[in-house]
């Protein structure tokens, strides 16, 4: 049986001023940013899907919206009731799931690709990789000459994807307070316990207000989950 756990907590301070409502419930089409993300985990038959939130998201949602996502019989919510950070909340939620190895992601990292593959890395910890995009169009020089412009190239070096597979015996690892991915990642790479899957697909983040209109853009243009 296949569990997750979407890390939803956070302030989202960067898409303010243009957007204050909590990031879980941006518009991407006709769905919301954490629908997307429940209905990826369950088409690909994860049975229990573990959302970490913090009282204020309960405190914004109306009526109705609770009523829209209730719908989902699999979900299960845990509130923090301060903020704990991403390794913090991790920690909290692995004493809830039932799992000992089982699926975590930050809700505004949006990928394509089947996550049950990142079951079959070999370590105590997975974590998906992908090489990114720089922002900017580069613009190569012969001495003080322009040679030619490359419109936003590929970097040659992996980073974080933000999914991972978690054994639950790398809970001393996690900080009860803060960033796992600082506190927690390295020491796992140190300890040789953490292992990787590149990945070449589409990758989406929303970190502010720029990424989300290109999120809804390409939702918009291409029908998928």
């Amino acid at each position: 049986m296949y569990e997750g756990i979407i890390l939803a907590g956070g302030n989202a301070w960067r898409l303010k001023p243009e957007i204050w409502i909590p990031k879980p419930l941006l518009k991407l089409n006709s769905s919301t940013l954490l629908e997307r993300q429940i209905n990826w985990l369950s088409k690909y038959d994860f049975k229990n899907i573990f959302v970490t939130i913090d009282a204020d998201f309960l405190n914004y949602v109306f009526q109705e919206e609770l009523n829209l996502l209730s719908k989902y019989s699999n979900i299960e919510w845990i509130v923090e009731k301060e903020k704990l950070g991403t390794g913090g909340a991790i920690k909290n939620a692995i004493k809830q799931i039932y799992s000992n190895v089982f699926y975590v992601f930050n809700i505004d990292d949006i990928v394509f690709y089947d996550p049950r593959t990142l079951f079959n890395v070999e370590y105590t910890t997975n974590i998906l990789v992908s090489k990114p995009r720089l922002g900017y169009g580069r613009i190569h020089l012969r001495d003080n000459r322009v040679s030619r412009f490359q419109e936003k190239p590929v970097l040659d070096f992996y980073v974080s994807c933000g999914h991972y597979v978690l054994n639950k015996s790398i809970i001393d690892y996690l900080p009860d307070e803060g960033d796992w991915e600082r506190n927690a990642l390295p020491k796992l790479a140190k300890d040789k316990k953490l292992g990787a899957l590149k990945y070449s697909g589409e990758w989406l983040t929303i970190n502010n207000f720029k990424e989300y209109l290109n999120a809804k853009e390409y939702f918009k243009n291409n029908k998928l989950y």
